[in-house]
């Protein structure tokens, strides 16, 4: 019984010691301000409506998603 918790208490230290890479934690405010930067520019010329400048703002978008490891919920 005293080597059953001795190896859960253990098991709960290496769990506890080890780090989560979680996309939120590879938000950075430079990050942050070079998105909206990008995604503001007059290179894409305002992302109207099914416009070639809104798939490329699109795929941007889903491309940092993918890069950060999210994924649809669906």
């Amino acid at each position: 019984m005293r080597s059953f918790f001795l190896v859960l208490v253990l098991l709960g230290g290496l769990g506890c010691s080890m780090k989560s890479h979680s996309p939120v934690s590879k938000i950075t405010a430079r990050g942050i301000l070079d998105d909206v930067r990008w995604l503001a520019s007059d290179e894409l010329q305002g992302r109207h409506y099914r416009s070639k400048e809104a798939m490329i703002a699109a795929k941007y978008i889903a491309d940092k998603w993918k890069e950060a490891g999210l994924v649809p919920l669906l």
